[in-house]
């Protein structure tokens, strides 16, 4: 047994069958204790929730997390050697795809052939996508089996010169947007085809823009591929791509008709850039929330259907971290409860994690974001933290 192997693979053995199952109770045969590492590792894959920690200064601060909230437990997923790979120096979002085909890995510009031929059939990956504020250096990190980990370059941007969020749905591919013009973005079509280039969506001219209202008039507050009409059981439910200006100005990209459409202004409340887009699937058969932004608490809901804004109750904390230029925070549907959540994590101000819950059900007049106490704090001792993480800009991103 050789020590290389000692170390890459018995070791994490033994470490994580200790911090995944308490006490080590008796094993007789070793296969089994081998069986229940890979077991376990595979439910933590698909069950857990996933943590990148970026630092612009810190090396040692580059961390990826497993974490579960309601099992107290917290894992390095994997040892990262190369940790320049997740430096966070100019970075403006990042997205977590799973169940990611090798077909589509390939139209990300990925060489499938580092990849073997008999395990691309059935196999599906979980790529980490991320843009830069330097449209050069947008990249594409591939966990793969063993703790292998590969990294390449996205193509370039054609018109897209401050690219800022990023959206991946499987049916129409990678969407990304200009941080200083929310009606400019490209999209990439993850159909298979090698050396794709991004493409420029219809430009949208409309009067609404050209209203100066200030200076981040133009900026993009934040935006969401959504589901009009109930997939499955209704015959005209499509997707839509919609966006929200730091001006409140709102716009629909119809994939149907390939078409712009303008939406009614949101008068209700004022978001600023970096805030976060959720389609709550258990409130109003969809209606779209947006939360926060930069020094932001309010939140404000549009309905789909009813084509208007409505004001939500602000949360009890912003979501974004100071000086951050990336979108860190997780907003979620728990499935079972139908509530509306967000968590973060922020490493420069106290409490470093906050949960927090919204229900619809409740009366309106009384109706408030709660602040999961006991969650949040079994968050906080979850995730690493040192006391020179704000002064290395070191930030939290969560994903679901």
């Amino acid at each position: 047994m050789s020590s290389t192997w000692f170390e890459q693979e018995f070791v994490p053995i033994i470490d994580n069958w200790v911090r995944l199952s308490g006490p080590l109770d008796w094993i007789d045969d070793l296969s089994q204790l081998i069986a229940e590492f890979y077991s376990k590792r595979a439910y933590l894959t698909t069950n857990y929730k996933l943590a990148v920690f970026q630092s612009k200064s810190c090396e040692s601060d580059q961390k990826i997390m497993l974490f579960n909230v309601r099992r107290e437990r917290s894992i390095e997923w994997f040892n990262i050697r190369e940790r320049e790979l997740i430096h966070g120096n100019n970075d403006k979002d990042m997205v977590c795809v799973k169940n990611i085909t090798a077909k589509q890995l390939k139209s990300l510009g990925f060489d499938s052939s580092q990849i073997a031929e008999d395990e691309q059939k059935d196999t599906t990956y979980v790529v980490l996508l991320k843009v830069s504020g330097n449209k050069k250096e947008s990249k594409a990190l591939l966990f793969g089996e063993n703790e292998q980990i590969f990294s390449w370059d996205l193509p370039q941007f054609n018109q897209i010169t401050s690219p800022n969020q990023l959206l991946f749905q499987s049916n129409i591919g990678l969407i990304a947007f200009d941080l200083y013009n929310f009606s400019l973005c490209e999209y990439l079509r993850c159909n298979g085809v090698a050396s794709v280039k991004w493409k420029s969506f219809p430009q949208f001219d409309s009067p609404l823009l050209k209203i100066n209202t200030g200076f981040k008039s133009r900026y993009l507050c934040s935006a969401e591929i959504c589901q009009m009409g109930r997939k499955g059981w209704d015959e005209f439910s499509k997707d839509v791509l919609v966006v929200c200006g730091c001006n409140g100005h709102t716009l629909m990209f119809d994939w149907g008709l390939y078409e712009w459409t303008t939406l009614p202004t949101n008068g209700c409340n004022q978001h600023n850039m970096y805030a976060y887009m959720y389609q709550w699937e258990a409130r109003n058969n969809g209606s779209i929330v947006v939360l926060n932004g930069i020094a932001q608490k309010s939140v404000s809901e549009f309905d789909l259907h009813k084509h208007g804004w409505y004001k939500l109750p602000p949360t009890n904390y912003c979501h974004y971290q100071a000086g951050s230029t990336i979108r860190s925070g997780h907003v979620f549907e728990n499935k079972e409860t139908g509530l509306l959540s967000v968590m973060s994590y922020r490493t420069n101000v106290s409490p470093r994690a906050v949960i927090e819950v919204l229900d619809h059900r409740e009366n309106l007049s009384h109706r408030a974001w709660k602040v999961l106490t006991h969650e949040s704090q079994m968050l906080e001792t979850l995730l690493p933290f040192n006391i020179f993480m704000s002064a290395n800009e070191t930030h939290c991103c969560i994903f679901g």
